[in-house]
């Protein structure tokens, strides 16, 4: 909670919210097409002929749709942490641990006269564009990462990242490795 919102607006923000999730189920469970339910998950597969020939076909398949199967799991950092302005150039390495699988690794170069807001924000966005499960965000010159869950939803896809500086010291650094729990 924030302090921007009241008890009473938090109490009927989450009222609405459980109302759309309401509204998007019956959507799911009502929607149709020549007789047949399209976002309920008993779609199955349907192929359609798009060309003059034989065997031009797109086949599109179409998942379940409630509130339910939509929903997601996340992990948020227990960690992360503030980094500080680069005052020499040189690399910062960052290493993202996927669970199950092989480390990324992901390189910053810093020109040695960023802020700690700007050095952060470089490191968010490498993270980000790495494009492997991970969210990285920033607050001033303090970073935050969200996880999106493993294929069974039980861990973090993420296991961990450690950023260090691996160039001239004052590259820009931030705190070691950070850890996952189940936001």
């Amino acid at each position: 909670a924030n302090g921007s919102n009241s008890d009473s607006e938090r109490t009927a923000l989450n009222g609405e919210v459980k109302q759309l999730q309401k509204e998007l189920d019956r959507i799911s469970n009502t929607t149709t097409f020549g007789g047949r339910k399209l976002l309920d998950g008993s779609f199955g597969v349907a192929s359609f002929q798009v060309g003059s020939a034989a065997n031009e076909i797109i086949s599109v398949g179409i998942d379940e749709m409630s509130a339910e199967s939509l929903n997601g799991t996340y992990f948020k950092a227990d960690g992360g942490g503030a980094v500080t302005a680069a005052t020499a150039s040189g690399t910062v390495d960052i290493a993202i641990g996927i669970t199950g699988g092989s480390a990324v690794n992901v390189k910053v170069d810093m020109k040695g006269n960023e802020t700690a807001e700007q050095a952060a924000a470089k490191i968010a966005a490498a993270v980000n564009d790495a494009n492997v499960g991970i969210g990285a965000f920033t607050d001033g010159a303090q970073i935050s990462y969200v996880s999106k869950a493993s294929a069974d939803g039980t861990t973090s896809a993420v296991s961990g990242v450690a950023i260090t500086d691996t160039g001239s010291t004052g590259a820009g650094t931030a705190a070691g490795t950070t850890t996952f729990t189940e936001a």
